[in-house]
């Protein structure tokens, strides 16, 4: 059976409520054709865990830069992001936070002593009055351009509490930046130096992929990212069918 064939066979299995199915075909699909965008977008709509389902949108992005859908669920996510962080947190949700010892990047702020909780209250505040108008914008933009935190602060400060959640095993999705650190392909400091330029083209308003930051830094060569992409890719995937 083609890969169109088997395509559609997912698509049938997931519209009939059998999303498990149809995500087993999505996998062996991308296994063989690691490019077929399609596949990649319904595998992000069958995936329960946000970190995922990022992933296989951000991977969409490193295929076709432009794509409308993946930009869309992207920013979907973000905004789903943002209502989770203002939303006050239901009992459950609360005890689990409190036992995984798991916190959000502003109360890992001011934990760390990075801002002030008065600083952290008027960042929200505009976070959430920015968001109301139809803008997303993330903390720790409103931090930056307040200039409360540094973009080096930031972006050590997302490391630190990433490595928390890993130890508290939530959250260990493995980004390519850091399998590209792992795999001794690039430094920890060449790692957070494209992040902050990233972050610095995104509020000039471009937007561009870690690995294509990495290639046109001369950091690594396109043979190595795309080596890296499909091994990660790999990875990913057995993730997916453990999950």
């Amino acid at each position: 059976m083609d890969t169109q064939s088997r395509f559609a066979q997912a698509r049938a299995a997931i519209a009939a409520g059998r999303r498990d199915e149809g995500r087993t075909i999505l996998v062996s699909i991308l296994r063989e054709a690691p490019t077929y965008v399609p596949a990649w977008l319904w595998l992000s709509g069958v995936l329960d865990d946000p970190a995922k389902r990022r992933e296989c949108l951000e991977r969409v992005l490193a295929i076709d830069p432009h794509n409308a859908a993946a930009l869309h669920g992207l920013e979907v996510l973000d905004m789903q992001s943002v209502a989770d962080s203002a939303r006050e947190p239901t009992a459950a949700e609360a005890a689990a936070h409190q036992e995984a010892k798991v916190q959000r990047l502003g109360e890992y702020l001011v934990q760390q002593r990075m801002i002030t909780q008065q600083q952290l209250d008027a960042a929200l505040r505009e976070q959430q009055q920015e968001t109301r108008y139809g803008r997303m914008v993330p903390l720790g933009d409103i931090l930056l351009r307040r200039r409360w935190l540094t973009l080096q602060a930031l972006t050590r400060a997302l490391e630190l509490q990433k490595e928390d959640r890993v130890k508290a095993g939530v959250g260990s999705t493995e980004r390519l930046g850091e399998y590209l650190v792992k795999q001794y392909i690039i430094s920890e400091r060449q790692l957070e130096e494209v992040i902050a330029r990233q972050a610095a083209l995104k509020r000039q308003g471009q937007s561009f992929q870690l690995g294509e930051l990495l290639v046109l830094s001369g950091m690594i060569s396109r043979q190595q990212l795309q080596r890296a992409i499909d091994e990660h890719q790999q990875q990913f995937m057995r993730q997916i069918d453990n999950s």
